[in-house]
């Protein structure tokens, strides 16, 4: 079979990054990073049709990144806070549905996504007295498409190949094609640790996850594939949800060896929340936007439930 071997492709690869750091005096500094990336596509991307014929809209994939920030540090009291903004040009996913009329499975090769993840950061701890720490972060994301794709080439397991018209992402929260997995654009968490005896440690962390999106199937989201509403499609918003965990850390010997026995309770109120979802189906119509159409329309994985997890240490 001529189509068992794949022709030779070749792409440059490489990157570039630098930063600085400027201590103003012993207690502030300034930082900025700066980096450039270019990598080839996965080879999913690369060749098409399961026959491996050459995707010509294949392009090395480019990501800009930089940020600017902000430290200080004195023995009670320490911050960072740093802003930071990453430009994905060209990248290149691939992801899979069934047709619903004869249940063959269809892989979808996405050219030409582009994404902007831009943001600030926050994180600081305070000492008020000697064996308690205080800590806390926040995080304030805004992670969308900047435009929509090209055409796409689908292929269905039975062989069968034809052209998708540009996938219209643009403007929607980025989302894992095909899965589950996502990020909430808005995180905290407060810590607390407190040295109760010289070998005993015990802390509680409080973290809240908000703007939280549903992944979604984009190959649905075609100039061909518009809402009946007139009304452009938009990610689901998941419920905010927040947890506690404690944990607690008893220092020994064993032997003459450095040895800890750490216990951790995670989801301590057995709180219940999505921890992922996705959007199975495209709201076709205004009574699909409602509330109970769209939730019906999600697969959901729940958090987890109250955890224990027990660690013994031994150094040596």
């Amino acid at each position: 079979d001529p189509a068992g071997t794949s022709i030779w492709v070749n792409f440059l690869g490489y990157q570039a990054k630098g930063g600085a750091n400027y201590n103003i005096d012993s207690h502030n500094n300034l930082f900025a990073n700066i980096g450039y990336i270019q990598r080839s596509p996965l080879v999913a991307n690369i060749f098409l049709n399961k026959k491996n014929d050459l995707n010509p809209a294949a392009k090395p994939e480019k990501l800009m990144s930089y940020e600017l920030g902000y430290g200080y540090r004195s023995s009670m009291f320490s911050a960072n806070i740093n802003l930071y903004r990453s430009s994905y040009k060209d990248r290149a996913k691939t992801t899979a549905f069934v047709d619903q009329t004869d249940n063959s499975l269809y892989t979808v090769n996405i050219s030409g996504i582009d994404e902007l993840h831009q943001g600030v950061e926050l994180d600081a701890k305070f000492r008020p007295v000697k064996g308690v720490t205080l800590s806390g972060a926040l995080s304030i994301g805004d992670f969308h498409y900047t435009g929509n794709t090209g055409p796409s080439q689908v292929t269905s397991d039975a062989g069968k190949t034809f052209t998708q018209d540009g996938l219209l992402l643009k403007g929607l929260k980025v989302g894992e094609f095909g899965t589950s997995n996502t990020s909430a654009q808005t995180t905290a968490a407060l810590g607390l640790d407190v040295q109760v005896l010289p070998q005993v440690k015990v802390g509680a962390n409080f973290n809240y996850y908000g703007r939280y999106y549903a992944s979604f199937d984009p190959s649905k989201l075609t100039s061909t594939q518009q809402t009946t509403a007139g009304v452009p499609y938009s990610n689901y918003q998941l419920p905010s949800y927040s947890t506690t965990d404690l944990n607690i850390v008893y220092r020994f010997k064993f032997a003459g060896l450095d040895a800890s026995f750490i216990a951790n309770v995670y989801n301590v109120f057995n709180t219940v929340y999505v921890g992922d979802a996705f959007e199975t189906s495209i709201p076709n119509s205004a009574a699909a936007y409602g509330f109970v159409p769209r939730t019906n329309g999600l697969g959901v994985w729940y958090g987890s439930p109250r955890t224990v997890m027990t660690t013994l240490k031994i150094n040596f």
